[in-house]
Formats: C-alpha cells, structure tokens, sequence
C-alpha cells in the first residue's frame, strides 16, 4: 500500500506527492549555501502529438522509456518523480547547478538513444530541461519548482531538446 501512494504506477518513478514531500523535507534539512540542492524539470517534446499519432500505449512506453533512462544518469541519492502527463522533475542533492546542467546533458543525450518500435515506423523523441538551484531565500519546493518551471519554459520557447537555467 505505501509502495501505491508514493509511486507511478506506469513509470515506476516517484509519485507527485511522494517527489514533492521528499523535494520539501531536504529543502528544510539543507543549507542551500553550505549543501547545494538542485532541481531539472523535464518535458517529453510534443508528447500529445505522440499520443494521438501512435496511441495512448505508445505513449505510455515513451514515458517508461524515459524514466529508466533518466534514472540511469542519476545517482543513488539523487530522486525522480513525475509531475504530470510528460513532465519529470528530478531532484540532485548537493549538487550545484552547473553540475546539474551535466546531469541535464546526461539526460537529454540518453533520450536521443531510445528508439521505440511500432507498426507505423520508430518513435524518437527529445526532452525540454529546465533547471534551477535552490537558495537560501527559497521557504518552499514551490520556490525552487517555479524558477525551473520558467526555465522550462525559456527552454521549449527556444525550440525542441533545449536546456535553460533559472
């Protein structure tokens, strides 16, 4: 039953809730200037496009692969949850965000590698990432979330299979 609350069912990833509790409790336990914490914020590329063109169970499996290669570029202490349709964000502990943009880097060229196969052709798919630090002035996850939600947003206004910093 705890294993249910706190994770997404499809992906295997954190849960919403689960991922924003955990981001909440390291952000009270840290001190942004002595133990950095950092925040990607990841959108599948046109994922509505890839639900309507190849279906919903295509779609599904493009999430699943982008959680298991997202996961394989994190550390061990390092989190992943879903927010919503295909949408991530991850959550790096002590790490600044220049490290965070290699993570991020890391990330967007696995992506590039999956390849799923179905009856009318391959999708391949590239992930928008928006990143941002947290700081001393942040009280809250909502902080941190807002500045790399507009970094992701800076990112998809750039073009597909960008990277912005906030």
């Amino acid at each position: 039953l705890q294993h249910l609350a706190t994770t997404d069912r499809l992906t295997g990833v954190s849960s919403r809730q689960h991922f924003v509790a955990a981001f909440h409790a390291q952000l009270q336990q840290a001190d942004p200037a002595q133990r950095p914490l950092s925040i990607l914020v990841v959108d599948i590329d046109f994922f509505k496009r890839i639900n309507d063109g190849y279906g919903h169970a295509t779609g599904d499996q493009a999430l699943i692969s982008f959680a298991e290669a997202a996961t394989t570029c994190l550390r061990g202490a390092d989190m992943i949850g879903r927010l919503g349709a295909g949408e991530f964000a991850m959550l790096l502990l002590d790490t600044d965000i220049s490290a965070a943009i290699a993570v991020a880097e890391r990330i967007r060229k696995a992506v590039a590698d999956i390849s799923i196969p179905t009856e009318n052709g391959t999708v391949q798919f590239t992930v928008s990432v928006g990143a941002s630090q947290a700081s001393a002035t942040d009280q809250s996850f909502e902080d941190v979330l807002k500045r790399a939600i507009e970094a992701l947003q800076a990112a998809r206004a750039s073009g597909p299979d960008q990277l912005a910093v906030v």
